[in-house]
């Protein structure tokens, strides 16, 4: 997505000295926290929407006509065992070492600038799942080479990308992102993918009865949902993402 910038014309009687305003390595942790507290305020609402919203990109990107995956699981296929984790999953053009290290996990960095057609452009949605848990794993299976690496939050406030394993693989690109859920959120976990995720196209859903609808009325701009009791309501849809509408503050009856 663009970003429009302001063009900010300033008349000097001399030249000044002048240094350009950083963000010090040091304060990665309280820009973090920010996100954490602040921007994301509903976290589980708001990794389902930015990861989906990254998956998406990813499609976008590589022109990628199969849908892009968002897998709930909640047993361990192998022991039996109660793991709830959730797995998002694209067929995008995928993550080299270069990317990650130089997009992936630096906060404000993006590659996404360029075109509207994309949704993200922050640069801090991939960093969303750390405003729920310390730690998620990202898997990479691209030129030939599998890896598996974990983003940690240290105790520190810093952000820790380790490599855990690296291997060669034979298959089609592919981005994994894994967050461990606790077992008391999984509801809310449902509840938030069938509503973030609800006007996005082109997504395949695993894991619990996920309910896609078919508008009644649609035109370029306008999507009407009859009979649908889930407290929608009426809100703006912006690249898949809606955003409520209160019909009081737009004087609307």
């Amino acid at each position: 997505m663009k970003i429009e910038k302001r063009n900010i014309d300033i008349e000097q009687s001399k030249a000044f000295e002048e240094k350009k305003l950083q963000i010090s390595e040091k304060a990665t942790g309280y820009i973090l926290e920010m996100i954490s507290s602040g921007i994301y305020s509903n976290p589980i609402g708001s990794i389902i929407r930015e990861l989906a919203s990254n998956c998406y990109d990813a499609h976008i990107a590589s022109k990628q006509t199969k849908p892009f995956e968002v897998e709930l699981i909640e047993k361990n296929r192998l022991t039996g065992q109660f793991e709830p984790k959730i797995i998002f999953r694209d067929f995008g053009i995928g993550l080299n070492k270069q990317r990650v290290e130089d997009i992936y996990i630096k906060i404000f960095e993006s590659d996404k600038r360029d075109s509207n057609d994309y949704i993200g452009a922050w640069g801090i949605g991939s960093k969303s799942p750390l405003a729920y848990s310390d730690s998620f794993n990202l898997v990479t299976c691209v030129e030939g080479v599998r890896t598996m690496y974990q983003i940690q939050k240290t105790a520190d406030d810093e952000i820790k990308l380790i490599t855990l394993t690296e291997e060669k693989y034979k298959g089609e690109n592919k981005t994994e992102v894994i967050l461990s859920i606790k077992q008391e959120d999984v509801g809310t976990f449902q509840d938030e993918i069938s509503d973030q995720l609800f006007y996005f196209k082109n997504i395949k859903v695993t894991g619990f009865t996920f309910k896609s609808f078919v508008p009644d009325f649609e035109t370029d701009n306008i999507l009407v949902y009859a009979d649908i009791d889930n407290g929608l309501g009426v809100h703006a849809v912006i690249g898949n993402i809606k955003y409520p509408l209160d019909l009081k503050v737009l004087e609307i009856d």
